[in-house]
């Protein structure tokens, strides 16, 4: 029965849809009302008598047919295979063609359906560039051109042809303009883009800088004292046990004092590696000042923590050297506190750093604790 559970959960938590797929269908049916006003555009021009039943019978067909072809690209995730999953160039492409059919169709009155090559441009605004807008812009007029020749020779009492030459005269002009100026709406856009990417990743940094100590990459103390106070919180509600390691290198100023800082941050980098590579996922090491290191043992009890210390001691013991000729071992002493519900982790770590001086006072190179009296 638990496992009969666990499968019908994990089929109802099916993950989220991706929002900018959910964008693009927001996208397609913004496309889709905009050849509904259209379609009633049309209709108010059959029942003023300008366009046939049949001819408004085929735009109607056809707009449904590209509209019915596109909302199953979206609605499959297909879309996502081509270079812009946006579509829009095919959405505007099917838009130059309704309109050019819907155009044919037309006895008079065709220049106000002109109008609607501004609101099929406009969705590129946003995605194209100038060379699509360019090449958008030639089907249009010559999309048009055609339609224009193929009515004065099939039905030339349907047209007006200085009106509809001063009309062309007018696409001709607008729409390499419109393209021009959406090319660079575009060109804008996409700069914006890549400005919000340059401070998301100046953020990224900044916030690495503010929780990371410059020369070891660990955590600093200011972020090591938020995640105790988190853990903390998860002690208290949990019951959960944790544990703090203060580490502090033995004689290190001596180091400073005889090979100078510069060998001394060596021997930070070293110490830190070593300690980080004994630790679990879980843990948390930090810089917590000077020489002296932090360690959080999530899910740790008291007698596990002095292993883990020890464990620690012997690692640095073994792997790190002082510098100079004798290359005498790096030693560490270490300070153990458990945290004891409901204290304040400011309590949990003055047991750790008397600890930490405790193992300084009984020679150094040692694990030590403090165990109040409750």
């Amino acid at each position: 029965m638990k496992h009969a559970a666990s499968g019908c959960s994990s089929r109802l938590n099916m993950p989220p849809a991706d929002p900018r797929q959910r964008l693009r269908m927001r996208r397609f049916l913004m496309a889709l009302g905009a050849y509904l006003f259209s379609s009633l555009l049309f209709l108010f021009y059959v029942l003023a008598g300008a366009m046939s039943a049949s001819g408004y019978i085929q735009v109607t067909l056809f707009a449904l047919t590209i509209n019915l072809a596109l909302l199953l690209l979206f609605s499959s995730g297909r879309n996502q295979r081509f270079s812009d999953p946006s579509l829009t160039m095919y959405q505007i492409i099917g838009g130059i063609l309704t309109l050019t059919l819907a155009s044919y169709h037309v006895d008079a009155g065709r220049g106000g359906l002109l109008l609607l090559y501004v609101v099929i441009f406009v969705f590129g605004v946003f995605r194209l560039h100038t060379r699509q807008f360019l090449a958008l812009t030639a089907l249009a007029l010559v999309s048009h051109g055609a339609v224009l020749l193929i009515v004065m020779f099939r039905r030339p009492e349907a047209l007006e042809l200085e009106q509809e030459l001063l009309q062309l005269m007018a696409l001709v002009l607008l729409l390499p303009l419109f393209s021009w100026l959406g090319s660079n709406v575009s060109g804008l856009r996409a700069r914006l883009a890549e400005t919000n990417r340059e401070l998301e990743r100046a953020m990224e940094q900044i916030n690495a800088l503010a929780i990371r100590d410059d020369l070891t990459q660990l955590f600093n103390r200011r972020h090591m004292l938020f995640l105790l106070e988190q853990e903390r919180e998860r002690s208290v509600r949990t019951g959960s046990p944790f544990c703090l390691l203060m580490l502090d290198i033995d004689r290190f100023k001596s180091i400073n004092d005889d090979f100078g800082h510069l060998a001394g941050d060596r021997i930070l980098m070293t110490f830190s590696h070593a300690i980080a590579d004994e630790l679990r996922g879980i843990d948390q090491l930090a810089r917590y000042g000077g020489e002296e290191f932090l360690v959080l043992l999530p899910d740790t009890e008291l007698i596990e923590a002095r292993r883990v210390a020890e464990r620690l001691r012997r690692r640095v013991e073994k792997q790190c050297r002082r510098p100079g000729h004798a290359a005498e071992p790096l030693t560490v002493s270490v300070g153990v506190a458990e945290y004891l519900a409901p204290e304040s982790v400011w309590k949990t770590l003055d047991r750790a750093d008397r600890g930490l001086y405790c193992a300084k006072n009984a020679g150094r190179n040692c694990v030590s604790e403090v165990v109040d009296v409750q």
